[in-house]
């Protein structure tokens, strides 16, 4: 449905699968849209079966005219339908967007799609930011939303689709961190090092190599060399929250690159999913000729689940060849993911 996109037009995760709707899930989707149980504000809620259509079709023709829109949310395993998740272009740029039917509520299920579709704009989109409008007292979205990587950052009272006030119910609008690509004509700008620096040394595993000054300007030499790619993540106030690095491999590994940094100021937020997501988006920009990409982990489960959900796989271990003081031996994992579009890999 999404003719000649270079994007995979299926997400998986552990658990789920989002795909393109088709015409035979508008009943479907008016028995979500049309539940009472789903609406505390009633003029958000489609009553009837013309709305609910009208609705449907106008996702089908944004996924016939931009090649993306919001998903059909299925169990991967059963293929029960579970509800709706996705991101579509609007004028204020990408909104995100998840519903599940009154029975799929209570299992994780919306933070995982949401957390996918994140990592899944991220790598294929060039917006830098998705949004969502979500009400206050909607907490189990504002749980998703969160857990995806979004802030709330601009409160508004809500409208009914008529444009009168929704009962005194307030929304906000969340949204997530900007991706931030540094070109090698920037790699010399005053203050960059520094700033990396510190995110490195404030980092929670920032006593990894590279954490110092000398170490960073060497990086931000070979981006300049264009011989590696870095993103940035940064807050709404402009603060650097996080940076990922790639090195590019040369000669016979030409079609190659490697995971040489990446950190966030506040793990557990999803901005490492992020980055990660847009570095391959960023790679494949920059140097089309790159096939697959390696990372390496040091004893970190947290990093080795972030690289699985993301749709690496381990292809070696080395037992007990990492060893710091205080510390017990932990092993050196290597990993490795192709850059190629296939059913997109999210994370759960």
């Amino acid at each position: 449905m999404s003719g000649n996109r270079p994007w995979p037009c299926v997400v998986e995760t552990e658990r789920l699968r989002l795909r393109p709707p088709q015409m035979q899930d508008a009943a479907f989707h008016h028995a979500v849209h049309s539940d009472a149980r789903l609406f505390s504000v009633p003029g958000a809620r489609r009553s009837t079966g013309a709305e609910s259509l009208a609705e449907f079709t106008g996702w089908l023709r944004s996924w016939e005219r931009d090649g993306i829109c919001y998903w059909l949310v299925e169990d991967r395993h059963t293929g029960a339908q579970l509800g709706f998740a996705g991101v579509r272009r609007e004028s204020t740029g990408l909104n995100l967007y998840y519903r599940l039917s009154y029975g799929a509520h209570g299992y994780g299920f919306g933070a995982e799609a949401a957390k996918a579709t994140l990592a899944w704009a991220c790598e294929w989109l060039p917006e830098p930011a998705v949004h969502g409008v979500i009400r206050f007292d909607n907490t189990a979205s504002i749980r998703s939303a969160e857990a995806a990587g979004l802030v709330c950052t601009e409160p508004r009272d809500a409208l009914d689709p008529d444009g009168s006030a929704a009962s005194g119910s307030r929304y906000g609008r969340w949204v997530s961190p900007t991706l931030v690509p540094i070109s090698p004509e920037q790699a010399g700008e005053p203050g960059l090092a520094e700033e990396i620096v510190s995110l490195l040394r404030d980092h929670p595993a920032a006593s990894s190599p590279g954490g110092t000054s000398p170490a960073v300007r060497r990086m931000l030499l070979a981006l300049a060399r264009e011989e590696s790619v870095l993103l940035t993540l940064r807050a709404h106030d402009g603060q650097l929250i996080g940076c990922g690095w790639a090195v590019v491999g040369i000669g016979t590994h030409a079609h190659t690159a490697t995971v040489s940094h990446l950190c966030v100021r506040t793990p557990g937020r999803g901005h490492g999913r992020m980055l990660l997501a847009g570095l391959h988006g960023l790679l494949r920009r920059e140097h089309p000729q790159v096939e697959l990409v390696a990372a390496e982990t040091q004893g970190d489960p947290r990093a080795e689940g972030l690289l699985s959900a993301l749709g690496y796989r381990e292809v070696g271990r080395l037992p007990g060849f990492v060893k710091v003081p205080t510390k017990e031996p932990a092993d050196q994992v290597i990993f490795l993911r192709a850059l190629t579009p296939s059913a997109f890999t999210g994370s759960g």
